[in-house]
């Protein structure tokens, strides 16, 4: 486990602003809101946290939106009404999605097929079809599953 800093450049790379412990963990997930709020997710000792910060990064707020789990990501709707999560737990790829900033989420949903689910490696969205790749456990396969409502019926691809 190690430490979770966020810094942001505002000229596309060649400065960068210093770094800012945002938190003691793994697996961080930023997602950008479209009025520049962020929310970072992270695993720390099996637990997924949610915090947030309105000032490009430096200052973070309290630990929040807490499930149990490991490998957390993010994504956000374009019109940034939804907050996306995907994350393992106990052999399954998860989903939930939040309409208040991760204040509160829906019930999660597995969305892997297979009982031998590993950790989710991406989440995306794409004219309307919010999109989960995984990987298997048990093999070096890597999964693609789709939803175009995200409600939580979701077809493998």
């Amino acid at each position: 486990m190690g430490s979770i800093y966020f810094h942001h450049s505002g000229d596309f790379g060649p400065t960068w602003s210093s770094d800012v412990f945002v938190a003691t963990g793994d697996s961080p997930s930023v997602a950008i809101f479209p009025d520049d709020l962020l929310v970072e997710s992270y695993e720390n000792g099996g637990t997924c946290y949610l915090r947030e910060s309105n000032d490009n990064g430096d200052t973070w707020s309290a630990a929040f939106g807490t499930v149990t789990g490991m490998n957390p990501y993010l994504w956000v709707s374009q019109d940034g009404a939804i907050l996306y999560r995907v994350y393992y737990d106990s052999g399954q790829v998860k989903f939930q999605y939040s309409t208040d900033v991760g204040a509160t989420w829906s019930s999660a949903v597995n969305i892997a097929a297979s009982v031998n689910a590993a950790a989710p490696t991406g989440i995306s969205l794409a004219d309307e079809v919010l999109q989960v790749v995984w990987r298997d456990g048990a093999t070096t396969y890597y999964y693609y599953n789709e939803t175009v409502d995200g409600s939580g019926a979701w077809t493998a691809v």
